[in-house]
C-alpha cells in the first residue's frame, strides 16, 4: 500500500527519470556508476521514509541502519514464499530487478536449475527441478539419484 501511494510513486518516477540513460549527455562508465550509486542512495532513503510505519511496527529503527537490520531479518526467512513475494513486489514497485535490493535468493521450489562448476563434476551442466529446501541445501533428483546441493552450486 505504502509503495503504491501517489506520493511514493511520484518520487519513484523522479528516481527513474534521473536514471534514464537518454536524460544525460554522454557519461563515462565511472560517471554512470557514480550516478547510479547516488540514485540507489536516494532510493534507500525513499524506502526508509515510505515505510516508517512498517519499521516501527516490527521494532526496527527508522533509519538506514534499521533498513539493514530489516533486510537481514528478511534474509533469515527468504525461503518463506510470503516473504519472498512481498520483498519481490517491493523491488518491482521500485523498478529494481528481483533480488536486486533485498538480495533474496531467486531459487524457489519447482524451478529448473543447472549444476554449475561448484557442484559435483559428474553432475556439471545437468538440470533438475528444485524439490525442497532442507538444512541449507536443495533436494534435486537426477534419474533415480536424489541428492542435496548448496544454492551456490546451482544456476537458474
Amino acid at each position: 500500500k505504502v509503495l503504491a501511494s501517489k506520493t511514493v510513486q511520484s518520487l519513484v518516477e523522479g528516481l527513474l527519470r534521473e536514471g534514464t540513460p537518454g536524460s544525460k549527455q554522454q557519461l563515462t562508465e565511472v560517471q554512470k556508476g557514480l550516478e547510479m550509486e547516488l540514485i540507489r542512495e536516494k532510493a534507500k532513503r525513499l524506502l526508509v521514509d515510505a515505510c516508517k510505519g512498517v519499521f516501527k511496527r516490527f521494532g526496527f529503527e527508522v533509519s538506514q541502519e534499521g533498513q539493514a537490520e530489516l533486510i537481514e531479518a528478511l534474509r533469515e526467512h527468504e525461503h518463506d514464499d510470503t516473504v519472498y513475494i512481498v520483498a519481490t513486489n517491493i523491488e518491482m514497485a521500485l523498478q529494481i530487478p528481483a533480488g536486486g535490493w533485498f538480495g533474496l535468493t531467486q531459487l524457489r521450489k519447482g524451478m529448473e536449475v543447472a549444476v554449475n562448476e561448484l557442484g559435483p563434476n559428474e553432475l556439471l551442466g545437468k538440470t533438475s527441478a528444485l524439490e525442497r529446501f532442507h538444512n541449507g541445501k536443495w533436494q534435486l533428483r537426477f534419474g533415480d539419484q536424489v541428492t542435496f546441493m548448496a544454492p551456490e552450486q546451482l544456476d537458474l
